[in-house]
C-alpha cells in the first residue's frame, strides 16, 4: 500500500493534484465539524471542485470519501448541517466526476471510526485493483525505483 498526505491548506490545492493518480488513489476529505458551518462547506466546496479538475481518462472518475472529523466535539446543529450537505452531494451529483463512496462523521482518536473508515478503504482498493490492475503495476513499479533511489533496503525487505 501507498500512502500520501497532502496538506489541506488552500495554498497547495493546485500543486496537491500534481501527484495524484486518480486510477490508483482514494482520496480522503476531511472538514472538521468544529469550524462553522459556512467554514466547512467552504473548505469541502474548496476540495471536491479541485478533485473535480483532476485529468482522468475515459470513463475514470476520482474516488473520494468525506469525513467529518471531530463528530464528539461537535454541536448536535453542526452534524445535523453535515449530515443534509451529504445528503445534498449523493442527491445532486454537482460533482459528477468523483465518484463519491461515502460521507461519515468520524470521532478524533475512536478506534471504532477508524476500523469503519479502513474496512471502506480496503472495499474500494479491491475494487479498484480489479478495474484498473494496469495503473496499480505501474505504480508499483514508479514506487520501487524511487525506493532503490532513496532508500537503503535491501530488495527482499522491500
Amino acid at each position: 500500500m501507498f500512502r500520501a498526505d497532502f496538506p489541506g491548506q488552500v495554498e497547495f490545492a493546485s500543486s496537491n493534484l500534481l501527484f495524484l493518480d486518480a486510477a490508483s488513489s482514494v482520496i480522503l476529505v476531511c472538514v472538521s465539524l468544529k469550524e462553522s458551518e459556512q467554514e466547512f462547506r467552504r473548505q469541502l466546496s474548496l476540495w471536491l471542485s479541485s478533485l473535480s479538475a483532476i485529468p482522468t481518462q475515459g470513463s475514470d472518475k476520482v474516488h473520494a470519501i468525506v469525513l467529518g472529523t471531530y463528530d464528539d466535539e461537535a454541536s448536535q446543529r453542526q452534524k445535523d448541517a453535515f449530515d443534509d450537505l451529504a445528503l445534498r452531494l449523493w442527491s445532486f451529483n454537482k460533482f459528477s466526476r468523483i465518484e463519491l463512496h461515502a460521507c461519515l462523521r468520524v470521532c478524533s482518536g475512536e478506534s471504532r471510526s477508524a476500523a469503519q473508515v479502513c474496512k471502506l478503504l480496503d472495499s474500494i482498493g479491491q475494487r479498484l485493483v480489479t478495474e484498473h490492475p494496469h495503473a496499480f503495476h505501474e505504480l508499483r513499479l514508479k514506487v520501487r525505483e524511487w525506493a532503490k533511489q532513496h532508500v537503503r533496503m535491501s530488495e527482499l525487505l522491500f
